[in-house]
């Protein structure tokens, strides 16, 4: 893998989140019922690093209604990044320019052990669902760039529609809005890799934002806390991997 740090690198968030199981079924609502304790005790065990806390809207909402929302933030400083969000089921890391992937592990790694060390049924917690997810952006050559022929030309992606079906119509061709969405079985670790093209808008107009994800919920999710570690590493491995592929040419150029 490579260890080569972009100088521009086009990173507009990175994000690990963990979903453990909750409680409910037969007609029930989804709950934690340690879930009111777990975020003073979490706040307690992350306060040196994350000091600041936000409580989001959601938190003025019965928590059984908003299952796997998170309803408070954790920050290093008020505005500031990376932070810790929590909610019902649902713990999260997110970085975006200071992001290097060492010492995202490491936060990632110890946000999960306070996890496991706050919640009065730590022992018994059940992983339901791990991702780690990066979004990037880089602005289209201009305005007027025809989105599919960038992706074309930088993401290795290749995708449209017969030109025939524009032919007489009056539609034109290029499109005003994108979001292209693809999903592929994953051995090691086991789930889902998932990427998105769309357009939107980073720091400038005219964006093509494009999504990298590695997924494992259900039975495909660590049940031993202890492995997460493992599963993050070779999520990682993935994610790093595809990113250098698709930006290999220009793109890697432009970034460097």
């Amino acid at each position: 893998m490579s260890s080569e740090v972009l100088s521009h690198k086009p990173l507009v968030e990175a994000i690990f989140q963990l979903r453990w199981k909750l409680e409910g079924g037969d007609g029930e609502p989804p709950r934690d019922r340690h879930y009111r304790l777990l975020v003073g005790s979490l706040y307690d065990k992350l306060a040196e690093h994350y000091p600041y806390h936000e409580e989001l809207p959601t938190a003025s909402v019965p928590d059984e209604l908003v299952p796997y929302f998170p309803q408070h933030r954790f920050r290093t400083a008020d505005g500031d990044w990376p932070l810790v969000q929590v909610g019902p089921g649902i713990l999260s890391l997110n970085e975006t320019d200071g992001y290097m992937w060492a010492g995202f592990e490491g936060r990632a790694l110890s946000m999960v052990e306070a996890l496991y060390a706050s919640h009065p049924d730590g022992k018994e917690l059940q992983t339901e669902g791990l991702t780690l997810r990066y979004i990037d952006a880089v602005s289209l050559d201009t305005p007027e760039q025809d989105p599919l022929d960038f992706l074309r030309r930088y993401l290795k992606t290749d995708v449209g529609l017969e030109p025939s079906l524009f032919e007489g119509t009056g539609v034109v061709p290029r499109p005003a809005q994108l979001d292209l969405r693809f999903s592929f079985s994953t051995g090691e670790p086991a789930g889902f890799m998932h990427i998105r093209f769309s357009l939107g808008h980073a720091e400038r107009e005219g964006s093509v934002l494009w999504e990298t994800a590695v997924e494992s919920s259900a039975e495909n999710a660590p049940r031993d806390p202890s492995d997460i570690g493992t599963w993050l590493r070779a999520a990682h491995g993935l994610t790093h991997d595809w990113f250098f592929k698709l930006i290999k040419g220009e793109l890697r150029e432009r970034f460097q």
